[in-house]
């Protein structure tokens, strides 16, 4: 069975046999001549193409898929604007949430350790706040690192608070700002408060990483799965950022309402959501609590849907 995840129809690049739409659909044609089942997992469609070659390559893969798994209910809607009539659509939860949660704090602790991270504080707060590379010029890079930078030193200020800087890619071998840890490099640069602020500079695993997110008291990103692996430990977390990518993983857990689009964004809004998801933290993490065990389980679905699609061998 051929598998592809995550969401490969996006304009990054587009080009003859080049960029992820004209890749995937490559393999998807393949598949096809070897006769192999294809399955689309976890699907959102967050960034959905614009150009009519774009468009057209994801109704030809999505039309080819023996199986499309969707990471969220909102994206039928997405799904449905391709106008393809697919007969086995599913919509199930990101499949991150499937993760058990790390227990304890020596894990964490350990990675801290390594990295020579020490807190002057008993209250931390974890950000990762990743730039939007394909997006975003200089220029408005500019004006959101040092927006973040400043939203950093009020929660050194105004909480007592040390920031840790958590990325949640380390991926260096192509542009500079793919990888988690450079946007933390210019952010921490701005910052005043500067001896408050932590980065994690090598490169931990998945494990390790969610291990960090045991360490701190509140998650502050506009990643998706900054607010998933929050959630799985049970912190409370603004995230911000697109509409159709992160705005839905905050509807899923019940907190929309503190969602803070990227058309949005400012350091005042910022400030004042965290101040209210912080004085509210108890009745946040009984919600994410309340809809969690829910959305483990549809996460789980994933992979009895690819189980099903191999041994029925369609």
């Amino acid at each position: 069975m051929l598998v592809i995840g995550g969401d490969p129809f996006i304009e990054i690049t587009l080009g003859f046999q080049r960029g992820p739409t004209p890749y995937a659909a490559l393999l998807i044609t393949l598949a096809k001549f070897l006769e192999k089942p294809v399955m689309l997992h976890g699907m959102h469609f967050g960034r959905p193409p614009q150009t009519e070659l774009g468009r057209e390559l994801t109704r030809f893969c999505l039309s080819n898929a023996t199986l499309i798994t969707l990471r969220e209910e909102s994206a039928f809607k997405n799904f449905q604007s391709f106008g393809v009539d697919h007969p086995s659509v599913v919509a199930l939860a990101d499949t991150a949430f499937g993760l058990n949660p790390i227990e304890g704090k020596e894990a964490g602790q350990k990675v801290l350790d390594e990295e020579g991270i020490r807190f002057s504080s008993e209250r931390v707060i974890g950000v990762t706040f990743r730039h939007m590379y394909w997006k975003w010029n200089a220029g408005k890079w500019a004006s959101y690192s040092s927006m973040v930078a400043e939203v950093c030193d009020w929660l050194v200020d105004k909480m007592d608070a040390d920031i840790l800087f958590i990325p949640n890619c380390t991926y260096d071998t192509d542009y500079e700002y793919e990888d988690d840890r450079a946007a933390a490099r210019d952010i921490a640069a701005r910052m005043s408060r500067q001896r408050r602020a932590h980065r994690i500079q090598g490169k931990p695993n998945l494990f390790e990483t969610l291990a960090l997110y045991r360490q701190i008291d509140m998650m502050f990103s506009n990643r998706r799965h900054g607010l998933v692996f929050a959630a799985i430990q049970g912190i409370p977390a603004l995230v911000c950022g697109e509409e159709l990518h992160t705005r839905p993983m905050m509807e899923a857990l019940s907190l929309g309402e503190m969602f803070v689009s990227e058309n949005d964004f400012n350091a005042d809004l910022f400030k004042q959501n965290i101040g209210k998801i912080w004085e509210e933290r108890e009745s946040i993490k009984a919600r994410i609590r309340e809809v969690l065990p829910d959305l483990r389980t549809r996460a789980l679905r994933h992979a009895d849907l690819a189980a099903n699609l191999i041994r029925g061998g369609k």
